[in-house]
């Protein structure tokens, strides 16, 4: 005890600077950690739901390229039937028949990429400004509390900068 005396160690220092760690550490963790871990939360079920989306669009596309299969089963039996009435009538409307099922499944498919593409964008960036909105008024509780106001003001100029770069 005596030798930590000598050393300059203040117990009683030690404690309070622990105490107020604590405290610290708990006002984070209430005000900080559990809104950004439950924004978190909501934004992966919401990722969550645009990839079942996304699986029901593929799902969909793989929908449609069965249709395809069949309607080209289709226009082949036809052409063959046909084709012994008329050969060249048949090759005329084969040629027609598989254009106009191409450009449709091309158009289908071009467009559930597009939504999903969009919905993914959106999300993110729906993400991205919760995050740095919470983190901005996390921050502005904490620097209230703790900070002169031209220091707050300092801060808060930064961390707005800081945000708009990742952001």
């Amino acid at each position: 005890m005596e030798l930590i005396e000598k050393l300059g160690i203040d117990w009683k220092l030690i404690i309070a600077q622990i105490i107020n760690f604590g405290i610290v550490l708990f006002l984070l963790y209430k005000f900080a950690y559990k809104p950004v871990l439950s924004a978190l939360d909501k934004r992966k079920n919401m990722i969550e739901k645009g990839v079942n989306d996304a699986k029901k669009s593929e799902e969909l596309l793989a929908e449609i390229e069965n249709m395809k299969e069949r309607a080209l089963n289709s226009v082949k039996e036809k052409t063959a039937e046909m084709m012994a009435e008329a050969a060249k009538e048949a090759s005329s409307m084969k040629q027609e028949m598989l254009a106009e099922a191409h450009n449709e499944a091309k158009k289908a498919i071009d467009k559930a990429k597009t939504e999903m593409e969009a919905q993914k964008q959106s999300m993110l960036k729906e993400a991205k400004s919760d995050i740095g909105r919470m983190i901005v008024a996390a921050t502005t509780k904490i620097l209230e509390r703790e900070f002169s106001e031209s220091d707050q003001k300092r801060l808060m100029e930064d961390a707005a900068k800081e945000i708009a770069n990742v952001i």
